[in-house]
Order: structure tokens, then C-alpha cells, then sequence
């Protein structure tokens, strides 16, 4: 009898939650070839964040790299006081995933109205 039991706990998942998962497997990584794509492009933002600090005065671009500095450290600091609670850390994975697939479902647009990952 128990193992009858234990059977019934252990059945497989249903066909509309496998449907699910892999609908968001596929936003997801739609998320992610767009985003790579708009990084790495040839006139790519990380292209335009390299031209713009090559580009500006040695005083301005030492400025730029400080206040970069004092900004990730004030992200930092709010980062561990909001989510050093495991609660608060599982809704920061449920939203970044979330957001990656809002990503994905932009450049499924993007790529079936242009053909390509490019705007």
C-alpha cells in the first residue's frame, strides 16, 4: 500500500505546466539574444559607452569613472539593506526573471516585424 502512495506523490507534471515552462525558457532566451545583440552590435551601446569615454577630456572621464564608483556603491549598500531577508531575494529573482521575459517578448516583436534583433 505505501508504495502506492508515493506513486501518486511522484506523478509527472502536467502538459499545459510543461507548455509553460517552456514558453518562458523561450522568452527568456529571446531576452537574451536581443539584449547580446543590442550590446554587441557593431554600433552597439557597448560600442557608444566605449567611443563616449575615449572620447571625453581625461579630467571629465576620471570625474564620470568616480561617480560611477560612488553610484554601484549606493546600489550596493540599498541591495543588501531591501533584499537581506530571503523573502525579498526570491521576489528579486521572480522580477528579474520576469523582466527577461518582457525583454523576450519585445524582441520576438522586434524580430518577426523587422526580420532581425536590430532596431
Amino acid at each position: 500500500m505505501d508504495w502506492h502512495i508515493e506513486m501518486a506523490q511522484n506523478r509527472p507534471e502536467s502538459l499545459v505546466s510543461i507548455l509553460k515552462a517552456l514558453g518562458e525558457f523561450v522568452l527568456i532566451v529571446f531576452g537574451l539574444i536581443g539584449i547580446s545583440v543590442e550590446v554587441f552590435h557593431e554600433q552597439g551601446l557597448l560600442k557608444k559607452l566605449l567611443n563616449t569615454i575615449m572620447n571625453a577630456a581625461m579630467a571629465s572621464s576620471m570625474l564620470m569613472i568616480v561617480g560611477i564608483l560612488v553610484a554601484l556603491a549606493m546600489l550596493k549598500i540599498w541591495y543588501d539593506s531591501v533584499f537581506s531577508t530571503a523573502e525579498n531575494a526570491h521576489a528579486l529573482g521572480d522580477f528579474l526573471m520576469k523582466a527577461m521575459m518582457a525583454a523576450g517578448v519585445f524582441y520576438v516583436y522586434v524580430f518577426l516585424t523587422t526580420g532581425g534583433f536590430k532596431l
